[in-house]
């Protein structure tokens, strides 16, 4: 075969040589699959000894077995409840060798803050206000109902311009049912979230938006009455969102109570919006 392949030369032409050109068979195609046809390896050149209907039905197959093999080694998101038996328990603690850190941890105990002893039976729904500020607002419109309150609510005093005003009523106005709802759930006793606090950094707080958003409807619900010289009615509006900020406050969790903490100083920016109305009375300055 190499010599089929050699070339004699003519005078004064030195002897060149072609590079013989292997039939691959079938079986080799995973190299084809690589190299393209006319693709360099390290060994010549490539030629599939198959016809291209063949290989146009043959590669196709090829895809779909890959992505089949794909789709079953993929790894499913761990949900939410892997950290609860994994490490809401502290099982890594309570094994510990080190005496300081048992030591730690029988105090977070004796003082029920370990994740498990921080989990509590929810109250009865109508002692709960939590459950009434469930479903208020659809879930997946929840943070642009948030988003457009952010827009609407002032930077710096608590100040509106006539058309910003005829804006926060316009949005009070829409959502009134869900804000009557809200006041009527804040009249109950209690107020338990229900936070799962064994699950750690993915427990979900969607609650905290929704009682943003109550507490917006209230400051709104204020200067709408102030805009009327009812610094009375605004005056209930600033108690109703001093309520809502209780309730953050007193969940057990971080990020509830830092919520809380921009929720009163809205309230207080309420606040003092009413103190300065010239319509305001003695007697409603001490019931502030």
């Amino acid at each position: 075969m190499a010599e089929a392949c050699l070339i004699k030369p003519r005078p004064g032409v030195a002897r060149s040589y072609i590079t013989p050109r292997p039939v691959v068979a079938w079986s080799d195609l995973q190299e084809t699959a690589v190299f393209p046809r006319g693709a360099t390896t390290g060994r010549g050149f490539i030629t599939i000894s198959q016809s291209p209907v063949r290989i146009a039905v043959f590669i196709p197959i090829v895809l779909v077995a890959i992505l089949c093999c794909g789709c079953t080694q993929r790894q499913e998101s761990p949900s939410a409840d892997e950290p609860n038996a994994r490490y809401g328990k502290l099982a890594g603690l309570k094994e510990t060798p080190y005496k300081k850190l048992r030591d730690e941890l029988a105090r977070i105990t004796e003082e029920r803050g370990t994740p498990e002893l921080l989990t509590r039976a929810l109250p009865a729904n109508e002692e709960n206000v939590a459950a009434g500020l469930a479903n208020l607002f659809p879930p997946d419109r929840v943070k642009g109902i948030l988003n457009r309150s952010n827009k609407l609510y002032p930077r710096g005093p608590f100040e509106f311009s006539p058309i910003e005003l005829e804006c926060a009523i316009q949005f009070r106005k829409k959502y009134d049912d869900q804000r009557r709802r809200a006041r009527a759930a804040l009249d109950r006793p209690k107020c338990d979230f229900g936070i799962r606090h064994q699950a750690g950094f993915l427990a979900e707080l969607p609650f905290i938006d929704v009682v943003r958003i109550c507490g917006r409807l209230e400051a709104f619900s204020a200067t709408e009455a102030l805009s009327k010289d009812d610094p009375a009615a605004a005056a209930e509006a600033f108690s109703y969102m001093m309520r809502l900020a209780a309730c953050l406050a007193t969940q057990k969790r971080v990020a509830c109570r830092m919520e809380a903490a921009f929720l009163r100083a809205e309230a207080l920016n309420v606040l003092r919006a009413i103190v300065e109305h010239p319509k305001i009375t003695r007697e409603q300055l001490d019931r502030l």
